[in-house]
């Protein structure tokens, strides 16, 4: 009970199911700063137990908090969490302190109007040995267990946010242990694509290479890994450019509920002058994977890795797997060693000295 816009729905190797949620529109609260919808209310990730039917998680009651500056009697961390009462119903019962005593809280919260619609959990194999699946990509093991959500992208906020895949770490108990990670977004300071890139599902095949359903440009887009299974990956976390006002979450002085996630600083990287990056995991976006010969979008976002000052002598590549389709406007090529990148083999163009792999 409770939910709103439960959309995309997973159950987690524990046998727990987890959905994301859709938060709603028009936000206003004079006692909170007036007209708040643009960072409120946040996008959900809730998980159910079997323990917990019957319960409620608050809507059309209640909505929680992704970032309420401290001025306006917030608590100023994006992804703060906290229960709020809608302002429709302060005449009844329903107060603030109804909502923080008799709902439950979501697991985690995240940008508002990102509209989360899938969701799906890693189930690592070791599929090594397997003929078809030894150049397939698949995700290494040290991201077993994580979930990857797509956010479809918002509508009436600006600047717009969403537009992208993202994972959230997850520990051996099947807690989340940081904040989403971008992994799959517009490489830009917007983040709406030039061409109307919408990620609607995600789904990893049985090698491990994840799959991400878009309705913008109706493409099937297939993302692989460019390591090997064993490989021991720690993400970088990223901060979200979304506008907001509030700072990243910072880690809690006590220790985390079992109903909320252990919430890791931020490797903040939202400065005025570079839009921050996606994690440093080498990954290969394949574009043959389409439907109706649709094309992959010019803008798929580059991994960089923040520490790194120049780019490798060598390294993995992004690269199409295969000839545009004939409806393609350009054909792309990379010439990683000179840090050029190449719209056609006499014509470049600059990319951050940080780059180790690209796809055009």
């Amino acid at each position: 009970d409770g939910l709103r816009n439960e959309v995309g729905l997973a159950f987690d190797s524990h046998g727990d199911l987890w959905g994301v949620e859709n938060g709603a529109d028009r936000l206003y609260r004079d006692d909170l700063g007036g007209d708040i919808h643009n960072d409120n209310p946040s996008e959900e990730l809730n998980r159910f137990r079997e323990d917990q039917a019957g319960q409620t998680w608050g809507y059309p009651h209640c909505w929680s908090e992704y970032c309420l500056p401290i001025e306006n009697g917030g608590s100023g961390m994006k992804g703060a969490n906290t229960p709020w009462a809608w302002p429709d119903f302060f005449d009844s019962e329903y107060t603030d302190e109804w909502c923080r005593e008799n709902t439950n809280e979501s697991v985690m919260s995240m940008p508002a109007h990102s509209a989360p619609l899938g969701i799906t959990f890693y189930d690592w194999k070791d599929m090594s040995q397997e003929e078809e699946c030894r150049a397939s990509g698949g995700f290494p093991k040290s991201m077993d267990k994580y979930a990857f959500i797509a956010f479809h992208g918002s509508w009436n906020r600006r600047p717009p946010t969403g537009y992208k895949v993202v994972f959230v770490p997850f520990d051996g108990e099947g807690n989340p242990t940081a904040l989403p990670i971008d992994l799959f977004r517009h490489n830009s300071d917007e983040a709406k694509w030039i061409d109307p890139v919408r990620p609607v599902d995600v789904q990893f095949d049985r090698c491990g290479s994840l799959f991400v359903t878009e309705d913008g440009t109706g493409s099937v887009i297939k993302i692989t890994y460019n390591g090997g299974y064993f490989d021991e990956y720690v993400p970088i976390e990223t901060d979200v450019v979304d506008g907001a006002s509030c700072s990243p979450f910072q880690v809690p002085s006590s220790s985390p509920t079992t109903n909320s996630p252990t919430k890791t600083p931020l490797a903040s990287q939202d400065t005025a002058d570079s839009a921050p990056v996606p994690v440093d995991i080498p990954v290969t976006i394949d574009s043959s994977e389409t439907v109706d010969s649709a094309p992959v979008p010019a803008g798929t976002p580059v991994p960089i890795d923040p520490s790194e000052k120049k780019p490798p002598s060598s390294g993995p590549s992004m690269q199409q797997t295969e000839e545009p389709s004939a409806a393609s406007e350009k054909s792309w090529t990379l010439a990683p060693d000179d840090n050029t990148c190449c719209s056609s083999p006499n014509d470049g163009c600059s990319i951050p000295s940080s780059v180790t792999s690209l796809l055009c």
